[in-house]
């Protein structure tokens, strides 16, 4: 620890704190200064102004500060610490108080305001006992896997009672012993038998295996687990559920060992989620179950992992020179129809070009996807010069609902040299094209894929990409044994013809890709509307199968989107968020119509 002692030529007001974000590991720092000036206390990524005298307004505190602060010697870390100013409760004036009293008026304040810190946020933090033995591991890349949801009740620490809302469940956190960035959420119904007696009463579907399913994986209530802060994560769907006890279990697994904040909510009862009847009215809840956020922070902050912005807070840098996926070390994809697997993290500055938004969407553009398996290296990435991709012949067709228009509409930005994020939501239902040297983009509106695929209509193309499965959810309210029969048939279908088409000789083979449902967000506001989560990730679960079984390639929508349906506009699209970067990324390495980009300075970014 190194004390320092300044002479310092302004005074701070002690009605406001300092924060300071590191973009490396903090070090404790104390700077003391002597006399008639103020204390100040550097303590990881927070300083604190201890106690100092009066200034005549905040604008003069402000502008005093940044000036001070302007002419410390932080070190190596200086050029990334934003100063970020917040009010707190000021301190009293120390000159008019006696040592002793300065100290009960002090001791008093902490205590008051710890309780009132702890009425907004709650601070949970490993036990001392083990952090010892976690902190030792790194924080491994992983996400919710067989190997996550195969941890046995002995991989995880002593649990910390949460408060909860509601006086029907109880909350409960259980670190992981494994990983610094692992837990288990448990959630448990106060009345154990709620759980029997409903699974005797409510019909839920005539097809035995989706009845099943829903019986033995999901159970009664449906939850949604929100994780923000340094990585943006939602989980709903439980690792574990115990009937007879009518307990949920969410094992959740984080890349970042940065400061996160967890929320639960209380989606829905009685297996309204997945109710497979045209008659059956869903009751919509979306209750909090955790009256704050819950601070977390999991990991020793020399733990290694990905990097990210572990303060959790938003950014204010000027903007990098490229996207840090771009840079990252994560051996490239060797195979087109791999899943895309990665997490969203916030990085230690804003991505280029920020769009402007609405105060009530933060998060647009904010959070970075990171590849955690493989990266992609194509010359279709955002700010990558994308001339690679119009010099070979290619015709990619695209056709279904809005969501495949939002990827048509998102390259076709790209393609042309944009690289902010677009935001530009165009509903025509009309057909669409663009070209770009050899490379033609096509768009089919046809939103419950009817009528008869043919070689007039699909026989030119090299690529054809289907989205199919939001407009029958939200006004057919099909079951699940109906919409996996269209599905099937589509995907028999669409190849057959495709390959009875005359076809140029030397013309790569057409590859077929399946956009599967995107997340959404339940609205209360919405009537009759068979969309939730449960629903649309089994029928997605049930597709993926399918696509296997028929050659076709999936591009996970859900899995991509699940973690901004709070930031969305209207609850199902998602331009203008990272995760319309994340699937355009996707679907082009899919299409396949952008090469690999030349290693030797093809766009001027580090890899």
């Amino acid at each position: 620890m190194t004390a320092l002692a300044l002479n310092l030529n302004t005074k701070l007001n002690p009605g406001w704190q300092l924060e300071l974000k590191s973009t490396c590991n903090p070090r404790k720092r104390n700077f003391a200064e002597e006399g008639q000036f103020s204390t100040i206390v550097f303590d990881s990524d927070k300083v604190q102004v201890v106690n100092s005298v009066d200034v005549d307004s905040d604008a003069q505190f402000i502008d005093e500060t940044k000036e001070w602060l302007a002419h410390l010697d932080l070190g190596e870390e200086k050029s990334s610490r934003p100063l970020l100013l917040s009010r707190r409760a000021s301190l009293p004036h120390v000159r008019t108080l006696g040592r002793v009293n300065y100290i009960i008026w002090t001791a008093a304040i902490l205590f008051i305001f710890g309780n009132l810190h702890r009425i907004k946020r709650i601070n949970l933090d490993f036990p001392s006992r083990l952090s010892a033995v976690v902190g030792r591991h790194s924080c491994q890349s992983h996400t919710i896997t067989d190997e996550m949801t195969s941890h046995s009740s002995s991989s995880y620490g002593p649990a910390t009672n949460l408060d909860s809302t509601s006086p029907l469940f109880t909350l409960a956190l259980s670190p992981s012993l494994l990983r610094c960035n692992a837990f288990k959420l448990t959630i448990a119904r106060v009345d154990p038998s709620y759980c029997r007696q409903v699974e005797d009463e409510i019909f839920v579907s005539n097809n035995s295996l989706v009845g099943e399913y829903v019986r033995k994986v999901l159970g009664p209530d449906s939850f949604a687990v929100r994780v923000k802060g340094s990585q943006r994560l939602v989980v709903e769907r439980p690792t574990g559920f115990e009937r007879d006890r009518c307990r949920y279990e969410f094992e959740v697994g984080l890349e970042t060992r940065g400061r996160v904040e967890l929320e639960v909510v209380w989606m829905h009862q009685g297996y309204d989620a997945f109710i497979e009847d045209p008659n059956h009215e869903m009751e919509r809840l979306i209750t909090p179950l955790t009256t704050t956020p819950i601070r977390l922070q999991l990991c020793n902050k020399n733990t290694p992992c990905h990097p990210s912005n572990d303060s959790g807070e938003t950014p204010t840098e000027s903007p990098p020179s490229s996207s840090y996926y771009t840079r990252l070390r994560t051996p490239a994809c060797d195979h087109h129809s791999r899943t895309l697997v990665g997490a969203y993290l916030l990085p230690h500055k804003p991505l280029p070009s920020p769009i402007d938004q609405p105060d009530h969407q933060p998060k647009y553009s904010q959070y970075d996807f990171t590849p955690t398996t493989c990266k992609y290296q194509h010359a279709g990435l955002r700010f990558r010069s994308h001339q690679q991709c119009f010099g070979h012949r290619h015709r990619a067709l695209l056709v279904g609902d809005s969501h495949a228009r939002g990827v048509f509409d998102s390259a076709v930005h790209r393609l042309r040299g944009f690289d902010e994020l677009t935001t530009a939501f165009n509903k025509s239902t009309d057909s669409r094209a663009a070209v770009f040297g050899e490379l033609e983009l096509a768009f089919i509106w046809n939103s419950y894929l009817e009528g008869t695929f043919t070689c007039d209509l699909i026989g030119k193309y090299d690529s054809v990409t289907l989205s199919f499965g939001a407009h029958p959810a939200a006004f057919q309210c099909p079951t699940t044994s109906e919409y996996i029969h269209r599905l099937t048939s589509l995907f028999e279908q669409i190849p057959s013809v495709l390959g009875r088409c005359p076809r140029d000789q030397g013309r790569p083979t057409p590859r077929f890709i399946f956009l599967n449902n995107p997340a959404w967000r339940v609205q209360k506001e919405f009537g009759r509307d068979c969309r939730t989560s449960q629903r649309l990730d089994y029928w997605n679960e049930r597709a993926l199968q399918l696509s296997h079984e028929f050659g076709w390639i999936t591009v996970d929508s859900m899995a991509l989107t699940r973690p901004f349906t709070e930031e969305s506009p209207d609850g199902v699209h998602y331009l203008g968020t990272s995760a319309s970067d994340a699937i355009l990324d996707d679907w082009i390495a899919k299409a396949g119509f952008c090469p690999q980009a030349d290693k030797a300075g093809h766009d001027g970014l580090d890899d």
